[in-house]
């Protein structure tokens, strides 16, 4: 084997009747494969599961237990697979390009460039000066080019997170296979570091750069998040890619890296993690409004508080299938919104039964608001920033409101967009994560309209032609198309036509090609759209999720213009015609201010993705086609974590080309600093020039008395 993975296979067959007998385990491990050892009181539960650990999951005490006070009644059952009806506007897809690497970690760069991140092969389509290929590329969505990256250490499988001061950091990974490629060294403890400026192009281009930090321990399939205060939380990951149904291969713990992204040196077990073995790694986090984590592996999942090492409290298992690695599904933070004080929901879908080939999928979402007891958002030791933020308090148990998919899914990507809505894409029917193991490709976009009644949030969208399997990523870019990359689903790359089912692992080729999904609200497969908003202009490049204020100026779309005067015009007339007679005023625009980051986007799972939303309404009419608006940012950085975010005004659902920003933690400016006085914003690079097309990039100072708009405010 050239790349080894940490494979679990079908589970074995255990008897029909849990066992009883055998001595007390004094590890944790159970079963069969372990002496027939019993749980006994076991202080994380007496269950043994079907892969011979204690706990007391329906993990463990359900499907497959061995021995314990295995669970005899039948668990919640999951809704089937229900058909979502045809989307109006279904999108379009384009193929536009090639990704030079095969594209196993993405991230979207302060300069609006793409990031590609691979682990070493035997062949790429790009070559470093030295002659060996390259592992990582940096692809330009405004011409589809793209060039190499040379890095110093394997990145199999990394996690990933941006520093509060917009350098991509990507950390754990493989050993070396220097018979491969003798300058790529061991990435197990790798932290590795990608700087892109958004004011110049003077850092295009430029390698990963690798000055020796390294991770507390070893961690291969680590997931990453940003905290608050800027640091970063790193989570599970193999010791060494052997079998992660035996303790001594596992890295159930996490560490935190400062705010340069270097370790502070002790990684902490973590009881979910060690709970939730062998399914342990890729664990979903999402940061909550109270500044505590959710963290969901297996299928379970609670509330963590990071600072004191503790579950804040554990959340009822979901039922179905297992939801994280190797049988991922897709989880998201849905879009935290001012007008309903910030309340945090995730949903999570897909998954499957085991990791082989012959795996049946799940089609069943859960979805949970975690912070709906009030025992959860009482206790935010983590940091001060907390004000009040403690959504949903209101004694209820959280529980899972469950949906289902048309079909089972594994692998699946999903895309916060501007206009509220979750694009779903990539995957497949049959199998599970691993080199070879699925089939049965799913072409078709999902889209889901989170705010809409339950049973009517699903629709279906268009069709790529290109399978998405293991190793594939999809992102948001700053036009609001998305791009979709990679599938590798084989130890070294495939690229001729030779897929023959008899050579396990040649399924499908490796893919390069990338493409381009326009959601509705494009009119064709481009951003020049009559409906689109234009000429956005920043009073800063720098926000501070403390309260503070900036001010963003925009035009109209002209269609929106335009229909309104008509409206006005027929208004008019008809009230020349019988002035009695109420007359129907023309509606006001729909204006939203969305505050988007996408975060490292690996293997299904896109951490730290999450998007900030306010709504806001003109009260009178008003046909002037320029717009500014003043938007107070939220009040603490536990909902705007610090880093590179873009910021989107959507005009009646469209979108206008994003912003990229800085967002920071608010300790850096006083609390009522205000940059709509005299504040200035000079447009960076990444403004300047998008998808072909140039843009004002001239400094401006705002003042109070050009206010011509509405005022929104993020409460």
């Amino acid at each position: 084997m050239l790349d080894n993975e940490p494979t679990l296979g079908a589970p074995s067959p255990t008897s029909s009747a849990p066992q009883s007998t055998g001595p007390v385990t004094t590890d944790g491990s159970c079963g069969a494969n372990h002496n027939n050892a019993i749980c006994g009181n076991w202080h994380l539960g007496s269950c043994c599961s079907m892969y011979g650990f204690c706990g007391n999951s329906t993990s463990h005490c359900g499907e497959g237990c061995q021995s314990g006070p295995c669970s005899q009644s039948p668990t919640i059952p999951v809704p089937e697979p229900s058909p979502a009806p045809p989307n109006p506007h279904p999108g379009s897809f384009k193929i536009v390009g090639d990704s030079g690497v095969p594209a196993m970690h993405a991230a979207l760069m302060p300069n609006g460039r793409v990031v590609f991140l691979d682990k070493v092969e035997n062949y790429t389509r790009l070559k470093l000066a030295d002659g060996y290929f390259a592992y990582s590329s940096e692809y330009d969505p405004a011409t589809n080019e793209v060039v190499p990256l040379s890095y110093k250490t394997n990145a199999f499988c990394a996690g990933g997170a941006f520093l509060a001061n917009g350098t991509l950091l990507a950390v754990g990974g493989n050993g070396n296979l220097s018979w491969l490629d003798p300058t790529v060294m061991d990435g197990w403890r790798g932290i590795r570091y990608l700087t892109r400026s958004a004011s110049d192009n003077s850092s295009n281009g430029a390698n990963w750069v690798e000055p020796g930090h390294q991770l507390d321990t070893a961690r291969w399939y680590p997931s990453v998040q940003t905290l608050p205060d800027g640091t970063i939380f790193v989570a599970s990951g193999s010791l060494n890619g052997l079998d992660p149904a035996q303790h001594a291969n596992n890295n159930p713990t996490y560490e935190i890296l400062d705010q340069n992204g270097i370790t502070q040196g002790h990684s902490i077990p973590m009881e979910i993690l060690v709970k939730s073995q062998p399914y342990y790694m890729y664990p979903f986090i999402h940061l909550l409004p109270d500044g505590n984590l959710f963290i969901f592996v297996s299928k379970s999942s609670e509330i963590f508080n990071f600072s004191s090492n503790t579950t804040i409290q554990s959340l009822p298992d979901l039922p179905g299938e297992y939801r994280t690695y190797p049988n991922t599904g897709t989880s998201v933070l849905l879009p935290l919104s001012s007008s309903n004080n910030w309340s945090a929901e995730i949903l999570i879908c897909g998954g499957g039964a085991y990791q082989d080939l012959t795996s049946p999928t799940d089609a069943s979402c859960g979805r949970i608001t975690p912070l709906s007891s009030s025992s959860s958002s009482s206790k935010d030791s983590n940091n001060n920033n907390n004000n009040n933020n403690n959504n949903n308090n209101n004694n209820k148990t959280p529980t899972w409101e469950l949906d289902s998919l048309p079909q089972g899914r594994t692998m699946l990507d999903n895309i916060l967009l501007p206009d509220g809505t979750i694009l779903f894409l990539n995957g497949a029917h049959v199998g599970s994560q691993g080199f070879g193991l699925a089939d049965d490709p799913l072409l078709q976009v999902l889209i889901y309209e989170p705010s809409a009644p339950f049973g009517s949030r699903w629709t279906t969208g268009a069709k790529s032609t290109i399978p998405r399997l293991y190793h594939s990523i999809a992102m948001l870019l700053l036009d609001g198309s998305v791009l979709v990359a990679g599938s590798n689903p084989n130890e070294m790359p495939v690229v001729d036509d030779d897929r023959s089912k008899s050579d396990k692992g040649n399924f499908f080729q490796t893919e390069f090609r990338t493409e381009r999904y326009f959601p509705s609200y494009f009119s064709g497969s481009d951003s020049s759209d009559s409906s689109r908003p234009g000429n956005v202009l920043l009073s800063t490049l720098e926000l501070y999720s403390n309260h503070s204020e900036f001010q963003i100026s925009f035009q109209l779309p002209p269609s929106t213009t335009a229909a309104a005067a008509a409206s006005v015009s027929a208004a008019e007339e008809d009230e020349n015609e019988n002035e009695n007679e109420n007359n129907t005023k023309p509606p006001a625009p729909k204006i939203q201010i969305s505050l988007h980051h996408n975060g490292f986007i690996t293997h299904s799972l896109h951490m730290n993705q999450r998007m900030l939303d306010h709504p806001t309404h003109e009260k009178t009419q008003n046909l002037q086609q320029q717009k500014t608006l003043r938007v107070r940012m939220p009040p603490t950085p536990n909902l705007a974590p610090p880093g590179p975010y873009v910021v989107y005004v959507v005009v009646n659902g469209v979108p206008a080309v994003g912003q990229m920003v800085m967002v920071r933690t608010g300790t850096e400016a006083g609390e009522d600093e205000d940059e709509g006085e005299g504040g200035q914003r000079k447009k960076g690079e990444a403004g300047k020039r998008l998808f072909g097309k140039e843009r004002r990039s001239k400094v401006r100072v705002w003042g109070v008395a050009g206010l011509v708009g509405l005022v929104g405010r993020w409460l």
